[in-house]
């Protein structure tokens, strides 16, 4: 029917036929923007791995201490407790404090570690696999984005091979499809066609 754009707390209705779209096809949207599509794969993908980043940044401005849980021998009174807290707090946060020492009374405070440091998150399993999820999603060969996974493979030789696969398998035929929706919705009723030639791309000479 149309399409509604909000902007600045404003929304503004425009007509089909002021408007050049397209979206990726989505087996469970008969008509309409996709609810699925490649993007949101990768998206959801990097969102693990930029968790992993914000941890462990997060973790070496707390002065790389793991979280801990400390308990206080008889300590029932708040202003105590929070006394105790603040030097703690100043002792251990930060990473210019992170080799500092702390002087307790061993009988009276007791720490337990319950948190994660930066070794346990060492899984390279888990960032590998979204890594790979991120550049599957977008059709994008391993050996194009990381050079060591063409190791052992041929080197150079799969990472050509690879970006002459990805030029053939998605970059020509979306071009194509971007075209022929501009001439479809623009162009043709203007007297115009766009028309890309991928066939003169340095990587398609012999």
């Amino acid at each position: 029917i149309g399409f509604e754009r909000k902007a600045n707390g404003i929304t503004t209705l425009w007509k089909v036929e002021d408007v050049f779209y397209l979206w990726h096809p989505d087996p469970f949207v008969e008509i309409g923007e996709p609810i699925n599509y490649p993007a949101l794969a990768a998206r959801n993908a990097s969102g693990v791995l930029l968790s992993l980043d914000t941890f462990v940044e997060a973790f070496f401005e707390r002065g790389a201490i793991k979280t801990t849980l400390v308990a206080l021998k008889g300590a029932n009174d708040v202003k105590e407790r929070e006394r105790f807290k603040e030097t703690w707090r100043k002792a251990m946060q930060g990473i210019r404090n992170a080799w500092e020492a702390l002087v307790v009374n061993a009988d009276a405070v007791t720490a337990s570690t319950i948190g994660e440091g930066v070794k346990d998150l060492q899984n390279t399993e888990l960032a590998s696999g979204k890594r790979e999820d991120i550049a599957g999603s977008l059709k994008i060969p391993q050996s194009m984005l990381f050079s060591g996974s063409a190791a052992g493979l041929g080197g150079g030789g799969v990472s050509d091979a690879d970006m002459l696969k990805f030029l053939k398998q998605f970059v020509i035929p979306r071009s194509k499809w971007i075209a022929n929706q501009f001439n479809k919705q623009v162009l043709i009723p203007m007297g115009y066609r766009l028309r890309f030639k991928p066939e003169t791309l340095d990587e398609l000479q012999e």
